[in-house]
């Protein structure tokens, strides 16, 4: 009893803390979508922390309260995904369409007081699974983050979700009460980490300053940008990177965002696609190409995988590759 009295004192603490920075976040976000998006991910993570608490407090408690928990854990990937993407690309349009990645948390509100506990359970495992393809698809955006201190907050943010999803997929498999305390008050522990790093830290809360370099500047980093692409043709590496650029060129990363948007109107993935999709275009149109797949044409273009060549060149030409060369062909 003591055991349990102590973590739900310290874990009650956590969690009013998480909401105190959520709503602090919230209604003194300063218009940035950022700061919004984080003030949610701590909401979202006192749900699903406060449901464990509830469990640890109230042995009894209906199974249907303790559910509740399952829209903490359905919001925080989402939410994560998209304030890391913030954080890497602040000039990204956030577009309405990207509210069909929250449709789940409206799924699972409907579902909730109508399932079962068998229900309940499969809805467990389902928004884990969620959780987990969310934290994979935020990974590789950390790299592209050029300011050091608001790099080291992503990763911390990062591998502190990856704990907390890892303690909560292993309570779909634990059932004694002494393994339930241990890994509530290791979440406990870990969103204290995240709180006390969230309060120290200033630069990954502030806004981006955009100063204007000198236009000679912009001007010539621009042009030097059109050069490595046309002459050295660097689109068709595949891990092309901003950082990358950056160091062939002996410049600051945040540099070549600034050149691109106020010279090309373009972020740096779009930048690059440009260059691959004429590339891509001209292969697809060559008779010298013909023999040629379209999987061989994606990977010579810079590409990863035929999937991001299909879905990049559909969205630049509104058809597939096929469809293309064979107009053309015709």
């Amino acid at each position: 009893m003591g055991t349990s009295l102590f973590i739900a004192i310290v874990g009650g603490l956590s969690v009013l803390n998480s909401i105190f920075l959520g709503v602090l976040l919230l209604t003194n976000h300063r218009r940035l979508l950022k700061n919004i998006l984080l003030g949610f991910v701590f909401l979202s993570l006192a749900v699903r922390i406060g449901k464990s608490l509830l469990i640890v407090i109230f042995h009894d408690v209906p199974d249907s309260i303790p559910a509740i928990g399952l829209l903490g854990m359905v919001a925080t990937g989402p939410l994560a995904y998209f304030y890391i993407d913030r954080l890497a690309f602040p000039q990204r349009a956030f577009t309405w369409r990207a509210s069909i990645h929250f449709a789940p948390v409206l799924l699972v509100t409907i579902l909730l007081p109508l399932s079962s506990d068998a229900v309940v359970f499969w809805l467990y495992v389902a928004t884990s699974l969620q959780f987990a393809i969310y934290l994979a698809l935020t990974y590789p955006k950390i790299k592209n983050i050029s300011e050091k201190e608001t790099k080291k907050w992503s990763r911390l943010v990062w591998v502190s979700l990856v704990l907390f999803w890892v303690i909560y997929s292993s309570q779909i498999i634990i059932e004694t009460d002494g393994a339930y305390l241990t890994v509530t008050f290791a979440a406990t522990v870990v969103l204290y980490i995240l709180l006390f790093f969230a309060f120290r830290l200033q630069k990954p809360f502030a806004a981006l300053r955009m100063t204007k370099p000198p236009d000679e500047r912009v001007d010539k980093l621009a042009g030097q940008l059109t050069e490595v692409m046309e002459k050295e043709m660097l689109y068709k590496e595949p891990e092309l990177t901003i950082n990358k650029v950056a160091e062939r060129l002996h410049v600051k990363p945040y540099l070549i965002s600034r050149a691109l948007s106020l010279s090309h109107k373009k972020s740096f993935p779009e930048f690059v696609n440009h260059y691959r999709m004429q590339e891509a275009a001209l292969m697809l149109t060559s008779e010298k190409f013909l023999h040629f797949t379209i999987e061989a044409i994606a990977f010579d273009c810079g590409f990863s995988t035929p999937s991001a060549f299909y879905v990049a060149f559909k969205k630049s030409y509104n058809v597939t590759p096929g469809e293309f060369r064979s107009k053309t062909s015709a």
